[in-house]
């Protein structure tokens, strides 16, 4: 989900890959039966390369409490609260970055949530669901002492029967499109590994073939191909995600 991770690989990949920081597609769970241990990821530009590994850590129950980068310095902690909800903290070295809560529903889904940062801005988010526990409505709101909660911008979500994404549309605070993407899908069964929120709702089923991203403002798409190598556990263990400016983003996986 939208939870603007704004450091490193994700700055970058949101602006090169022409994407939102976002969604469940890069939650942290994991369908494969085996912990994911380090994970690399590698964002290109034309010439310019970033790249971060981080050393993924779980508690007794499973569930991730830390992705320590080996080379940034970054560290995302996550402390549950039972099952009322969590607190996600980014931090390089000592310094907080971001502060995240997520509270939770009855169906362990994250329901809301509030978010401040080392730039003292604060948002606050709602999810709506269906019948069939997906979001088909995320609301996002600014946050201040001085004006209140005031309505920044609504993302709304279209499923296919067999539960995976179809479309995401971002709408501004007046109701205009701000882009709208849309997904086709492999055969391959499964979550992507990436940054993201624990709890999050599955947007998706089976890993996706391409999104289409069209921006009705310059009407303009950027279209993202993916591809994907497995072991012989038929655990994924590479995606390779390639737009067509030319931008890519390499994800690996090493597992327990």
């Amino acid at each position: 989900m939208n939870i603007s991770l704004k450091f490193l690989v994700a700055i970058i990949l949101c602006a090169l890959l022409s994407q939102s920081c976002k969604k469940s597609e890069d939650t942290l769970v994991n369908t494969n039966t085996s912990k994911v241990k380090t994970y690399i990821e590698q964002v290109t530009n034309f010439s310019n390369t970033v790249s971060d590994t981080f050393h993924v850590s779980y508690d007794n129950t499973d569930r991730i409490v830390s992705l320590i980068s080996l080379s940034s310095g970054y560290q995302f902690l996550y402390t549950y609260n039972g099952t009322s909800g969590y607190v996600m903290e980014l931090k390089k070295g000592t310094h907080l970055n971001i502060y995240l809560v997520n509270f939770l529903n009855s169906s362990l889904l994250i329901d809301s949530s509030f978010q401040y940062n080392d730039t003292k801005d604060s948002t606050t988010m709602k999810f709506i669901y269906n019948a069939s526990k997906q979001v088909v409505e995320q609301k996002t709101y600014s946050y201040s002492l001085s004006k209140g909660i005031a309505l920044s911008r609504r993302d709304t979500f279209t499923y296919n029967t067999e539960g995976n994404v179809l479309t995401h549309t971002e709408l501004g605070v007046n109701g205009t499109t701000n882009y709208t993407e849309t997904y086709t899908y492999t055969n391959f069964a499964g979550s992507n590994f990436g940054y993201g929120t624990p709890y999050a709702p599955s947007m998706y089923k089976k890993l996706p073939a391409t999104i289409s991203i069209y921006y009705p403002g310059s009407n303009q798409t950027v279209v993202s191909n993916f591809t994907y190598v497995f072991d012989s556990s038929n655990r994924l263990i590479k995606s390779t995600q390639i737009n067509s400016a030319g931008n890519s983003l390499v994800k690996q996986l090493e597992y327990y």
